[in-house]
């Protein structure tokens, strides 16, 4: 599969090394005697991809207050929509990919072919009428990809199979490579944006986005730090990298917090107090004013917040009309999973539902969303996904979401899931709005809050 046409920038897209790979690997593959493969296909979705893809990411990052996610997208639309339908069109058993995640079919594998409407109607025998394949964490959790194919509905799994999911580790994945001298054995793993290769991203980005100029502000004294690159090259969470010559590296130690109510000005001087020696870090961007807000220390309060509203979603799992819905739950690939409590929205608005209340008319409802525990950088544009504990080989699977206080989902409580190694994707949403940050509302972070840092 092509996704993008290097003649659109100077940049250098590794999918032709990639094509020289598959047609290594199909020479390899064993045939029936006196049978020879079939060329290998390459299909170009250029078009698509920049439409669907590629265009609403540079329109969200030229707002200069969100940092979208085209994985996600991709994936969607792409991958698990043009892609998958086109191979199985070809008259393909199934649809195989290196993602590491796992499905639970209901019965027998099933294609589109078998059962192209979303309710199982014209199921293949052996598939459950009304069932569709459920989407679960990897085998390996600290390689997990669910959070980039939470967008994928559900009736988009059908006749997909993703078999390095089941293996316990990368190791054992390139183990299996080298038995079978494939030739990508020993190949990198993949990392980043595809099409944007080994430049930086704000290099590429300039190339779409006409950068804003402005300056770096405290968010805790309103301090004027210098000037920035440009609004939209920054993200919540990041190091500023700020060239200010006045700014003392001091030891790190606990910062001010302004008295409540009083926000980011309660605080007059402490933007010259310094953690993380001497390091400050993106809390914010102010879009009208052109302003990078930042504060020092990887750990200042200004970078958690402990709750956000997202959506429209894709809810692998029905969402409404509970009360609320305990959970675990993601903002970002690889991030430990961490609690939560999710309740539905009225189309955005801060209307949470009531037992009174109608059921959500859409399967595609918007959250709000509460955290147990301090969530650093949560960032608008981001993915918001959510997941149940069970187990993945028996029971814990099927059942539907459960509700209240103190319920999980499928049927196992959240108290009893905390070394679960298996979770099942509920779906995700892009989240529109994160809640006020400690340092806005004059709060200490708890003792042992993590800094979620990823490896």
């Amino acid at each position: 599969m092509k996704n993008w046409d290097e003649r659109d920038e100077t940049g250098k897209c590794p999918s032709d090394a990639d094509w020289a790979d598959v047609c290594a690997t199909v020479a390899l593959l064993p045939t029936p005697r006196g049978a020879t493969h079939p060329p290998p296909v390459r299909l170009d979705f250029s078009r698509e991809y920049w439409a669907d893809v590629f265009s609403p990411m540079v329109a969200g990052y030229a707002t200069g207050t969100s940092t979208p996610n085209p994985d996600v997208a991709c994936n969607r639309a792409i991958k698990f929509g043009l892609l998958r339908d086109r191979c199985l069109s070809l008259g393909a058993d199934a649809f195989a990919t290196g993602h590491y995640a796992r499905l639970k079919h209901a019965g027998l594998l099933s294609t589109a072919r078998d059962a192209p409407a979303a309710d199982g109607a014209g199921a293949s025998a052996g598939e459950l009428p009304g069932k569709l394949p459920e989407l679960w964490t990897a085998a390996d959790l600290a390689k997990d990809q669910t959070y980039f194919l939470s967008a994928v509905p559900r009736a988009q799994f059908r006749g997909v199979l993703f078999p390095v999911g089941q293996l316990a580790s990368k190791q054992c994945v390139r183990r299996l490579a080298s038995e079978a001298q494939l030739p990508a054995a020993d190949k990198r793993d993949s990392v980043g944006i595809c099409f944007i290769g080994k430049r930086r991203f704000g290099d590429f980005l300039t190339e779409y986005v006409a950068p804003t100029p402005g300056r770096f502000v405290s968010a805790v004294d309103g301090a004027d730090l210098g000037p920035h690159k440009g609004l939209e090259l920054y993200t919540v969470g990041q190091g500023a990298r700020i060239k200010h010559q006045d700014l003392p590296r001091v030891s790190p130690r606990p910062l001010p917090l302004p008295p409540r109510g009083k926000g980011a000005t309660g605080v007059r001087g402490a933007a010259k107090k310094a953690t993380d020696g001497g390091k400050w870090f993106v809390v914010g961007r102010d879009a009208a004013a052109g302003a990078v807000l930042v504060a020092p220390g990887s750990m200042h309060p200004a970078l958690f917040c402990d709750a956000l509203q997202a959506g429209p979603g894709t809810w692998l799992e029905h969402i409404g009309p509970a009360l609320s819905l305990r959970c675990a739950f993601r903002v970002r690939h690889r991030q430990d999973l961490a609690w939560c409590t999710a309740t539905p929205m009225h189309e955005g608005r801060d209307a949470p539902h009531h037992a009174s209340s109608p059921t959500v008319p859409t399967a595609e409802p918007w959250l709000s969303v509460a955290f147990e525990e301090p969530m650093r950088a949560v960032t608008e544009g981001q993915h918001l996904v959510l997941y149940a504990p069970g187990n993945f080989d028996g029971a814990g699977g099927g059942g539907g979401a459960g509700s209240g206080d103190d319920a999980g989902v499928g049927g196992v409580s959240v108290e009893s899931a905390c070394g679960a190694t298996a979770y099942r994707c509920l779906g995700g949403a892009t989240i529109t709005a994160r809640g006020p940050t400690y340092f806005e509302a004059g709060r200490p972070l708890p003792p042992g809050t993590r800094s979620w840092a990823v490896g």
